[in-house]
């Protein structure tokens, strides 16, 4: 009689698949990532930096992996991470033509309230 157990229903364990480790954290890092590139705060943008790096170096690393999902899993958290700069390019480029087109008007205003007369 054999004393092992039978595999379990989902195929081999995790620690047979240690790519889907790194893969599962790319995604989810990805995920991080968005999220706190798409929340309006300055300081979110910063803390989520590290997860942008790991989003893009784990999911770069595992998206060829022989693993189906775990090469999935990568690419998805490699497309959130790209996704969330995108994100960043987006807002920051409709932040400075904001700034940018009410330049002029700033001047004015600073012109007439510190007494010095528009031409």
């Amino acid at each position: 009689m054999d004393d092992r157990a039978p595999p379990p229903p989902g195929g081999p364990t995790a620690a047979a698949r240690p790519g889907r480790f790194w893969a599962t954290l790319s995604l989810i890092a990805g995920g991080l990532w968005l999220f706190l590139s798409v929340t309006p705060f300055f300081i979110t943008t910063l803390l989520g930096l590290p997860f942008a790096a790991l989003a893009f170096l784990t999911g770069w690393r595992d998206r060829r992996s022989p693993d189906r999902v775990a090469a999935r899993r990568a690419g998805w958290g490699l497309g959130l991470g790209c996704a969330g700069c995108l994100w960043q390019v987006l807002y920051y480029t409709l932040v400075a033509g904001a700034l940018v087109a009410a330049a002029p008007s700033l001047v004015d205003y600073l012109r007439q309230a510190l007494g010095t007369p528009t031409p």
